[in-house]
């Protein structure tokens, strides 16, 4: 991508956060992000109806959602965090309000800036 001058305040950077926010938001897929803490950070509707997170989502814990690796001694997800390392196609079986589901959970550390 060429640079083109123009404002250099973040303004961009903003304006596609909030983009990327709405195409997460728009998902039929379950999206969520899990922060450093293992805390929730951003799900998706899809995501908080499946996982029965509700509305208020700022204190759960990934690890106290119910998703369980039977395959594994411990959740690639809180793996990822930890150290890094990332999956793809991992399935976890659910006990959520809509009965037993079984997802395909894949996942990757995202790098910040600064």
């Amino acid at each position: 991508m060429a640079d083109r001058g123009g404002d250099h305040t973040g303004q961009g950077d903003e304006q596609a956060g909030r983009r990327a926010m709405l195409v997460v938001a728009s998902m039929a897929q379950p999206v969520i992000v899990i922060g450093a803490d293992g805390c929730v950070e951003i799900a998706n509707a899809a995501a908080r109806s499946v996982l029965d997170l509700g509305s208020d989502i700022t204190r759960a814990r990934i690890d106290d959602v119910g998703l369980d690796f039977a395959a594994t001694e411990m959740s690639p997800i809180l793996r990822c965090v930890q150290d890094g390392e990332p999956f793809d196609d991992h399935i976890a079986t659910i006990i959520a309000p809509q009965g037993r589901r079984w997802l395909s959970c894949s996942g990757r550390q995202i790098a910040h800036d600064g």
